[in-house]
């Protein structure tokens, strides 16, 4: 039975509580980017994490960034194309909900692979 969750999460509310409710819906070998500001510092399970394989990422802007990341997204913007995925009309935001999930990457063994000669 394939294992319930999510594999990709992007924590972009700034709330305390999301984190934890994030890594709880978090597959085996999920990644978490946090891009929200967080204003205080927030505490996690580092046990599941572990256990988990859990990747967190962390990433952050900068207000004097702004005008030329714009200015590149205008101007290269078949460079940035290829990291859409899909592209879903406004009325239709909640489509994505009722898509099947993507397959489940390969995966990971804690012990070696071993191989045997005939």
């Amino acid at each position: 039975m394939p294992e319930e969750g999510a594999l990709g999460l992007l924590g972009a509310a700034g709330a305390p509580p999301v984190i934890n409710t994030v890594l709880a819906v978090a597959k085996s070998g999920a990644r978490l980017g946090v891009v929200a500001v967080h204003k205080q510092p927030v505490p996690v399970d580092f046990v599941s994490i572990m256990s988990n394989e859990i990747t967190i990422v962390g990433s952050m802007g900068y207000p004097d960034e702004i005008f030329e990341v714009t200015k590149d997204l205008i101007d290269n913007w078949k460079k940035y194309a290829v990291i859409v995925s899909h592209t879903i009309p406004f009325d239709n935001v909640d489509e994505p909900c009722a898509r099947p999930p993507p397959p489940a990457p390969p995966t990971r063994s804690s012990s070696p692979s071993i191989e045997r000669s005939p």
